[in-house]
């Protein structure tokens, strides 16, 4: 699967831009094996670079303004690029040109395509462009799809936009051939070369299957479901991440649970938590809260002490033998949390740590710290073929980079994989025996069967009753 970004050049007022990035990221779509997305730098308001050291600087220090960390994250998370651009000037516009000079390193030995409008067809921008992105090592292809003065004024008009990009079909589609060929190729060549040192060949590394962004509500982004990763990677069936930046969050009132059990993370600040076992209290960073629901339980939390709160909350789906059984709910200190190196084993075992939580199927589930350019190998159990990571901050090497917000989910194998953090760097990994049943989904709740739902949304009823009696609900 490659990954190729259609990059929106233009934000000012009453714009063209928009219509040919989204006929390109149309004709991406309906190719096979590629994931096509939109990066619109409307949603990218960077400042003009002014930063003391160049993004090519090696070991600098990562940029801290956070429209820049994303911007950087979306750039290191695709192989490919198409960059719809005006010409002002002969030239590029100056947002366009601004966020490309932010990054260096994550655009290196990567493809290029151009769209372009405008003056002459928008030429003498792309000329422009690929000058520069030959400087950014990137790789321009030859093809690119100029559009005629006529359809930008048709944009502007009211005329027939459709008709004169359908005129461009076939430049499209030769663009759109050479930009996969080339993409293709690099990507194939950065892999081999992460996997070789001093010329000799690596052991073995897991290779990506997806990759995901997920999609973020406030602070709260979802980046596994049950409707997409989660149906690949059971029995890790949801994947939080939360980050609340130091904003107000008043957190989640008491809501049921039932089927699975979660755990939640703290990789910083601290999270309150109350359940309806009596537990009450506040989690400190390096914290978890394992919660499992069984036939129904209720909890809810949020922010603890003020300032940033980061981490993450798992879902496991449950064995039958479990799904319906009693709750039991499990508040860990930091310091009960036992680790192996720059692991911290929250459920199953690592070398020669094993968590003090029983885990209710074959799985591991780990928090890891790295230092910039630390490296660190996890190698699964050979029946673990389930195997995911995701980025809490910095950004790994596994060897394609991820960035910080990211989800991954590995080609199932038992193989090894290596992580190299290029910045300081957080992640959690999950490996596990896969989980045979088909899910049956409530609006809270995750069972085996109808049977089992419905049994357990008795009992979350009667417990919702019993709250309501209290004052509590």
């Amino acid at each position: 699967m490659i990954t190729i970004s259609v990059i929106v050049g233009s934000t000012r007022q009453g714009r063209f831009s928009e219509r040919p990035a989204q006929w390109i990221l149309e004709h991406l779509r309906k190719r096979g094996g590629i994931e096509a997305r939109l990066l619109d730098l409307r949603d990218f308001p960077m400042p003009f670079f002014d930063q003391a050291a160049s993004p090519a600087t090696p070991g600098r220090a990562p940029y801290e303004h956070e429209v820049v960390k994303r911007w950087t994250a979306a750039i290191a998370a695709s192989d490919g690029f198409v960059f719809v651009t005006p010409e002002y000037n002969y030239g590029p516009s100056a947002v366009l040109k601004n966020a490309i000079d932010w990054v260096y390193p994550e655009w290196n030995r990567k493809a290029a395509a151009f769209v372009s409008y405008g003056s002459a067809m928008g030429a003498r921008s792309v000329q422009q462009l690929r000058e520069t992105a030959i400087e950014l090592q990137i790789a321009p292809v030859r093809s690119a799809v100029h559009i005629p003065v006529a359809t930008l004024w048709a944009h502007f008009r009211g005329g027939d936009v459709d008709k004169g990009l359908a005129e461009l079909e076939t430049q499209a589609q030769t663009m759109i051939d050479d930009l996969l060929w080339w993409t293709t190729a690099l990507k194939t060549a950065r892999e081999r070369n992460s996997r070789t040192e001093k010329g000799k060949l690596m052991r073995p590394l897991s290779r990506i299957a997806r990759r995901t962004r997920g999609q973020s509500h406030g602070p709260i982004t979802r980046l596994m479901s049950p409707s997409d990763f989660g149906r690949l990677l059971k029995p890790f069936v949801f994947l939080d991440l939360f980050d609340t930046q130091a904003k107000p969050f008043t957190g989640l009132g008491l809501h049921p649970h039932s089927g699975i059990a979660t755990l939640t993370y703290v990789a910083e600040g601290s999270v309150s938590y109350e359940d309806t076992n009596g537990a009450t209290g506040v989690l400190p960073a390096g914290g978890l809260e394992w919660m499992r629901a069984g036939g129904g339980v209720w909890h809810g939390g949020g922010a603890g002490e003020q300032g940033r709160t980061r981490g993450f909350q798992l879902w496991i789906a449950l064995p039958p033998e479990l799904e319906l059984g009693p709750s039991e709910s499990v508040y860990l200190g930091p310091e009960r949390i036992p680790n192996d190196g720059p692991a911290r084993v929250l459920l199953g075992s690592y070398g020669t740590a094993t968590s003090g939580i029983k885990a209710p199927s074959p799985m591991n589930y780990l928090a890891v710290r790295l230092k910039a350019g630390e490296r660190w190998s996890y190698q699964p159990p050979t029946e673990h073929t389930v195997l995911w990571t995701a980025v809490g901050m910095g950004s790994v090497l596994v060897p394609d980079e991820l960035q910080q917000g990211e989800l991954v989910a590995f080609s199932p194998s038992s193989a090894a994989i290596e992580f190299e953090a290029q910045f300081d760097a957080e992640f959690v990994l999950g490996s596990a025996v896969p989980h045979d049943r088909d899910l049956v989904l409530g609006s809270h709740s995750v069972h085996t069967s109808t049977e089992a739902l419905r049994e357990a949304e008795a009992r979350i009823s009667a417990i919702q009753t019993r709250l309501i009696q209290q004052g509590r609900l």
